[in-house]
């Protein structure tokens, strides 16, 4: 992953060893490089301040990761 994306991954990790459950969220640029998350699919939309909010869920090295894509078009 690189950069952010590895400081991330092992921070997570780590809270993950201290017994504590951990999941990921973050905004799902079209600039991103997903080809590291397994299992990628669709899960849900909701709506905030107008906007609709899709959701998508994945597994980076077995941590859950949500991606939120916002539908600005």
């Amino acid at each position: 992953v690189g950069g952010l994306g590895d400081v991330v991954t092992s921070l997570s990790r780590a809270v993950q060893d201290l017994g504590h459950k951990v999941e990921v969220i973050l905004p799902k640029y079209d600039c991103l490089n997903l080809s590291s998350v397994k299992d990628l699919h669709y899960q849900q939309s909701f709506t905030w301040g107008g906007t609709e909010i899709k959701v998508w869920f994945g597994k980076v090295e077995d941590l859950p990761v949500y991606f939120l894509e916002p539908q600005n078009g």
